[in-house]
């Protein structure tokens, strides 16, 4: 019964990740009402007490429900990528989003790459310890192997560079010459990788 089970699990993990990139592919071309879908893909995954508290502060958004969720501690990746979704679904014609933030305006603080980053008010970067982390909240044009990572946004020109380490030298038996050399990778206001540095 056990593995049948595991079969069952596998097949259900294996069609929300075809419908995570299905998603991700329509997100890529600016789609507001994809954004918006995956922003409820990615709160699905919230566990149940984090689905409570958003849904209490989206009923009732009152200063004792903002606290609540703004002071919980270790808020999931998958509850600030839903905010986070939700805010871009609002700035590129989500009337449904538009509304949601409007009311929840909370959500542009907590969104794991926040609404001033989005708009270019914030020149700000925000670090990444892995590549992966933006793949799994439905970036899927990034590379899943990099480590140390630093998110900056260009809104003049509407590039994401993904500034990351590429190469470390250890020191020498002495304890000098470390070195550590960083790359960049480009990406379009859809996080559509670029060929090439703009």
């Amino acid at each position: 019964m056990g593995r049948i089970i595991d079969f069952i699990e596998h097949l259900s993990e294996q069609a929300n990740n075809q419908k995570k990139v299905r998603i991700a592919e329509a997100c890529k071309t600016g789609d507001a009402m994809a954004m918006y879908e995956m922003a409820y893909m990615m709160r699905s995954q919230c566990n149940p007490e984090e689905i409570e508290l958003l849904e209490r502060y989206e009923d009732e958004p009152s200063q004792e429900n903002a606290e609540k969720l703004s002071t919980r501690k270790n808020l999931s990746l998958m509850a600030k990528a839903y905010m986070m979704w939700a805010v871009r679904a609002a700035l590129y014609g989500s009337a449904d989003a538009a509304e949601l933030i409007e009311k929840c305006s909370l959500y542009k603080k907590l969104a794991y790459i926040p609404y001033d980053m989005f708009t270019g008010k914030s020149k700000d970067y925000i670090s990444i310890w892995k590549s992966t982390v933006l793949y799994e909240i439905g970036f899927i044009d990034v590379p899943q192997e990099y480590e140390e990572c630093c998110l900056s946004y260009d809104a003049d020109k509407r590039i994401y560079d993904l500034h990351y380490l590429s190469d470390y030298e250890p020191p020498d038996e002495y304890g000098f010459g470390a070195e550590w050399e960083y790359d960049d990778i480009y990406f379009d206001e859809f996080f559509c990788r670029l060929s090439e540095k703009p």
